[in-house]
């Protein structure tokens, strides 16, 4: 894994299935609370966030592209974009930043991760 910089441009690769925010809650004797998997999930791209990009958040408007390699092909194609964003908010940039996104979604059972490009 590293964070290439070209001009403007970050890119970094984050390991492991995205955190999924439609999972993320749970409810049980009347209150919700984040279901462990996920919060693991988003605790995973958090520290590989912060290890592959060690400098202030960029500033301005951006543009990212999100590359989604799903362990499973029946994944809907957006499901990993809002918790992914979650856990490079105040690392990479702040999700309000964002005026354009691009989003794939690729099937890798064996290798499933999200390559990000931020510019």
């Amino acid at each position: 894994m590293r964070v290439i910089f070209l001009s403007s441009m970050v890119r970094l690769t984050l390991i492991g299935p995205p955190p999924l925010i439609n999972r993320s809650y749970k409810s049980g004797n009347g209150r919700f609370y984040k279901d462990s998997e996920q919060q693991a999930r988003q605790d995973s791209y958090i520290l590989q966030a912060r290890a592959q990009y060690r400098h202030k958040p960029l500033s301005g408007p951006l543009s990212v592209v999100y590359e989604f390699y799903y362990q499973r092909a029946n994944t809907d194609w957006d499901s990993g974009v809002k918790g992914t964003q979650d856990s490079l908010n105040g690392i990479i940039f702040e999700d309000s930043q964002i005026i354009e996104a691009v989003v794939r979604k690729h099937h890798d059972k064996a290798n499933p991760r999200v390559e990000i490009i931020v510019s």
